[in-house]
């Protein structure tokens, strides 16, 4: 989020911090935009009103629904800064983080009443410490 930027700082400041990105190619100093390579190939963007363009704030209703919420996750979510919380991506991304908790949870719960063995891969500490000193992969 970049509250006080012109359209010139935030395409200085994208040139900037992706420089070194293969995925990032910067344009002309005197031509307001950048590419982005995708997987399909090159797209421009041009710097004017991209900020605008892609806000993506919610509704006031949906974050006073939020706000009312019974999970307490969510309300303090809801709680934190709002530029960057009432963005839907972000929220999304919460979101879906709490559920894969809970069904990894849930499906854990499952296999212990079934009396299912866990699979877990487990290295010891000190085994870690010396792999990550040489070059060995560890072998399970």
């Amino acid at each position: 989020s970049f509250p006080h930027a012109t359209n010139q700082t935030l395409l200085a400041k994208f040139k900037q911090q992706h420089e070194g990105s293969r995925f990032f190619v910067g344009t002309p100093v005197m031509e307001p935009a950048f590419i982005i390579q995708h997987f399909a190939g090159r797209v421009k963007y041009q710097i004017k009103d991209f900020r605008e363009k892609n806000t993506d704030y919610m509704r006031p209703d949906i974050v006073a629904l939020l706000r009312s919420s019974d999970s307490a996750f969510i309300r303090e979510l809801i709680g934190m800064d709002p530029v960057s919380v009432f963005r839907w991506s972000t929220l999304r991304a919460a979101i879906r983080a709490v559920a894969a908790f809970k069904k990894a949870g849930q499906q854990w719960a499952r296999r212990a009443a079934a009396g299912m063995p866990r699979r877990v891969s487990r290295v010891p500490l000190g085994e870690l410490q010396r792999l990550s000193t040489s070059s060995e992969k560890p072998l399970r």
